[in-house]
């Protein structure tokens, strides 16, 4: 088959534990007209040679072997300065340094992995400040416990300038120091219309304290053009999503005018393990704008107190509230319900027009005096005249009865259906 595409380019996956090199023909031939090269950690050595100084590879993605303890080979580092095509790296699962690696300028997409978080080799600040400011063609940049600083407080220059990456479309960063992460973003800038997203694991107790600082960092990376403040655009927030993605783990999604219609992925996302609610909402309040938030989705996020609620009760923009699966409806009804009559003072939520409920079971709080329906009943009906729900919209409900649905429906519109995969 080989022999047959001629000349045509050629993408190549390689396992050594799958593919017998040596019994392929005219590798060498191959190997030059090769645009894209997947290989196996156990094929490195036998293929590479082939590819010195190929004018054609685009891109090179490669697998590290199964321990955890294997340093990225000096032959593949030195390879990697002699490919001038190439435009998209990836490595993953190699013990690996930012000394090690050659700064390539040609690349508009890098993606590397240390293997977990674990024998990494500690980097002076200044080596990733030099690649990354070489690299001003990355559109894609994602790097997974690649940051391993000294214990430094400060580990870059504050003489520094920061390192613009204009044609940067996505950041993606996973690290388990949340201290590296904050210091590589002092020193970055972004375009606006870039997508950011941000895991730290392993958090500290004293830092919940420090992620309203944090976030605050982040939002800082965002260019913005005229008189307006870094990172202004993104800290308006149209779109808001919190939720529980494992246990202990938990996450803030951001959307900005510019994609907040719609389900589009949002701007930014972050998420903490662990982290407590409280040190993550409060984070949230100390770093963004949420005058203007208009759709907020809690989802599994069972832990929400009246106190938390707090942060949203005044919110005049937000129209529509979304909760998925067990995300502390009770508590948001107990703070719906709870309107002054016969008063000037606008209820909570005061510009809640839509309420939508998605795999909700009706019967998981069965400790309550009240039950759920009820409870949603009464909050529902208490709402002040021009303050009204106009639909409350139910997707793949749990216990939920046709009774209750028609008795919602006696003081809102309800949309009431099943999803079909």
């Amino acid at each position: 088959m080989l022999d047959r595409s001629q000349t045509a380019l050629l993408e190549i996956i390689l396992d050594d534990r799958k593919n017998d090199i040596g019994e392929i023909d005219d590798l060498g031939l191959h190997c030059q007209r090769c645009r894209v090269l997947d290989l196996d950690y156990d094929a490195l050595f036998c293929i590479l040679p082939e590819f010195d100084h190929s004018a054609v590879l685009q891109t090179l993605r490669i697998h590290g072997p199964r321990v955890y303890h294997e340093v990225i080979p000096e032959e593949l580092t030195h390879a990697l300065a002699r490919f001038p095509a190439l435009k998209c790296l990836e490595i993953w699962d190699f013990v690996m340094g930012w000394e090690a690696l050659p700064a390539i300028t040609t690349l508009t997409t890098l993606k590397l992995c240390h293997h977990q978080a674990i024998n990494r080799i500690r980097d002076p600040a200044s080596s990733i400040y030099q690649h990354l400011s070489s690299m001003q063609k990355l559109e894609v940049l994602s790097l997974d416990y690649m940051l391993f600083f000294e214990l430094d407080p400060q580990p870059f220059s504050v003489s520094l300038p920061k390192v613009l990456l204009p044609n940067l479309k996505e950041l993606h960063i996973t690290n388990d120091r949340i201290h590296c992460i904050q210091a590589l973003f002092t020193v970055l800038s972004v375009p606006r219309t870039a997508v950011i997203e941000v895991k730290a694991d392993s958090l500290l107790e004293e830092d919940g304290e420090r992620i309203s600082d944090f976030l605050k960092t982040v939002v800082t990376m965002y260019e913005t053009t005229g008189p307006c403040p870094e990172g202004a655009a993104i800290r308006r927030v149209f779109k808001l999503r919190v939720e529980e993605t494992s246990k202990g783990a938990r996450s803030a999604s951001f959307w900005d005018e510019t994609n907040s219609v719609g389900e589009g992925r949002p701007k930014l996302m972050v998420r903490f393990l662990p982290l407590s609610l409280t040190f993550l909402l409060g984070g949230i309040q100390g770093a963004f704008d949420l005058s203007s938030l208009r759709h907020l989705t809690i989802s599994y996020l069972d832990d929400m107190t009246t106190s938390n609620w707090s942060l949203f009760y005044s919110v005049k923009a937000s129209e529509t509230i979304r909760f998925e699966g067990k995300a502390s409806l009770h508590t948001f009804l107990r703070t719906m319900a709870t309107t002054q009559p016969r008063t000037s003072i606008p209820p909570p939520f005061p510009a809640l027009r839509k309420l939508v409920l998605y795999s909700v079971n009706f019967k998981q709080y069965d400790d309550l005096l009240l039950s759920i329906p009820s409870m949603l009943f009464e909050a529902i009906k208490n709402r002040p005249v021009g303050y009204l729900l106009h639909k409350l919209k139910i997707i793949n409900a749990e216990n939920l009865s046709r009774g209750t649905v028609a008795r919602l429906s006696e003081v809102v519109e309800v949309d009431w259906y099943v999803e079909v995969n």
